[in-house]
């Protein structure tokens, strides 16, 4: 570029000396337009939880959190919003084990899944089913690997333990304080329900999910922590069954909770690396 500018100036020169200044030799004086080639690339440091005044918010609720990162839309908030759950024949609006992970899925930037077996390990999914890679790209990950009857279970309501249960998988099951299960265990005993085992994994994914999500849904002033549902709130460990269905309402909060705090981004980034 200096040598084409140089040229350029020697031959203006050159041509004022002479006492010619032609036209042409007047418009090669100007610099061309181009493409800007910016050295460094300008980054903005904007997150969901500096746009809450766009949704007209004091603060970020979880459903305009789930909006804001893509999985859900304005429509879906909307009509979320306008359901009382309380009032629904379970008492809250189940959400498929499936429809969870896809919600990982899309988290984790929606990767192309390979080589799809051609053969479904699964008897209840076919290659040709459009929920197929979501359920095989899980699998690859870590988070699940299935049923014991060979089937996938995509469409069975989730239950807040397998929703638990793939939040810590997804975080690489890491080592974690056990929470007392002695009140969580004296709820399922009057349920019916079997006791969880102390120190198996359901534990450790209750215990993780508690102190890295439910414990500090305290914050108000980041997120919105207004809800109550089916007898769960957000930093309830012991006195809701881990069994009861996972909902609308909650399973966002626990992801809205992490990314406050800036730990759902590893996570994202781990599930990427696996992808």
């Amino acid at each position: 570029m200096k040598k084409n500018l140089s040229t350029r100036g020697a031959a203006a020169l050159l041509a004022l000396a002479m006492g010619y200044m032609g036209q042409g030799v007047a418009q090669a004086a100007y610099i061309q337009p181009k493409s800007a080639q910016p050295i460094e690339e300008l980054e903005f440091d904007i997150n969901c939880f500096d746009m809450h005044f766009y949704y007209g918010k004091n603060v970020m609720t979880n459903l305009h959190w789930a909006e804001c990162t893509g999985l859900i839309t304005k429509k879906q908030v909307v009509g979320l919003a306008a359901v009382d759950e309380d009032k629904l024949p379970n008492g809250v609006m189940t959400i498929s084990r499936g429809r969870l992970l896809e919600y990982l899925y899309h988290l984790a930037g929606s990767p192309e899944v390979k080589n799809l077996p051609e053969k479904s390990p699964y008897t209840d999914l076919t290659p040709g089913d459009a929920r197929y890679k979501v359920a095989i790209w899980a699998t690859r990950v870590g988070l699940t690997t299935g049923w014991s009857d060979g089937s996938f279970h995509y469409d069975t309501p989730a239950s807040r333990g397998a929703y638990f249960t793939f939040l810590y998988r997804a975080a690489g099951s890491p080592k974690v304080t056990l929470e007392p299960l002695d009140k969580a265990n004296a709820v399922r005993v009057e349920k019916g329900a079997t006791p969880i085992k102390e120190g198996s994994e359901l534990h450790r994914a209750m215990s993780w999910v508690y102190q890295h999500a439910l414990a500090k849904a305290e914050d108000y002033q980041a997120y919105d922590k207004s809800f109550l549902t089916n007898g769960y709130t957000p930093w309830d460990f012991n006195e809701t069954p881990d069994f009861y269905y996972a909902s609308y309402r909650t399973i966002f909060t626990p992801l809205t909770v992490l990314d406050y705090h800036e730990e759902l981004a590893p996570i994202v980034a781990r599930l990427q690396s696996l992808s």
